[in-house]
């Protein structure tokens, strides 16, 4: 007697096709639902904790948090699901489901009439571009941005010059970013942001270091 097992065959990895995607879907909400859940705790200790932010007394924000707890939980959940944001009210740690929206987007699908090739920072940036990318394709071979994923931001700053860029796809031997350059026409903005920004590096420069260093 003849035994064939191909239907068996094929319908055992259909069903491992599906389970493996339905578990990797999983994990990847289960990553975001954790992310928005520590996004939530941080906005909510930092209104506590800081007295810059007590735009309400400290009972009324501890109060609202404890009361309205199930319910934001509820709002991350339903949001991790949809690919969501968690916007919060007013800045407050009160949450509410925003509009789903596009997590990337790729510049080249843009149509835009702006021409920023007239901006006087343009040609530094274009110097710039190949060594960062270079950069960027070094790091990730070397498997130092191995943690990296799709929507992680970097920032760069050199003197006057700040790059924002986005990892937009990343595949096995590719990855997909945007580089974008902050103008370098010095405003009061710019300084604040940048001086903000010069502090963060310094912190985490002096904490790998183990709290010293040049």
């Amino acid at each position: 007697a003849v035994l064939s097992f191909t239907g068996l065959s094929d319908s055992w990895g259909l069903r491992f096709s599906a389970a493996f995607m339905l578990s990797c879907m999983f994990v990847d909400r289960l990553r975001d639902l954790l992310r928005k859940l520590e996004y939530a705790v941080c906005l909510t200790v930092s209104h506590i904790v800081d007295p810059k932010l007590h735009t309400l007394s400290q009972a009324t924000i501890i109060t609202l948090s404890v009361l309205l707890a199930p319910i934001h939980f509820a709002v991350i959940c339903v949001s991790s699901v949809l690919m969501a944001p968690v916007v919060p009210v007013f800045g407050l740690p009160i949450f509410l489901l925003g509009y789903p929206r596009p997590l990337r987007c790729l510049p080249s699908l843009l149509r835009s009439t702006s021409n920023h090739s007239n901006d006087a920072s343009t040609p530094y940036y274009k110097q710039m571009l190949p060594s960062i990318l270079a950069a960027i394709r070094r790091h990730v071979s070397s498997g130092m941005l191995s943690r990296a994923r799709a929507g992680d931001f970097f920032a760069l700053r050199k003197e006057p010059y700040f790059v924002w860029v986005q990892m937009l796809e990343e595949g096995n031997d590719y990855v997909i970013v945007t580089v974008k350059g902050l103008e370098l026409q010095t405003t009061s903005c710019h300084t604040v942001e940048a001086n903000v920004v010069d502090r963060i590096f310094e912190n985490s420069v002096f904490a790998d270091d183990g709290g010293g260093g040049d």
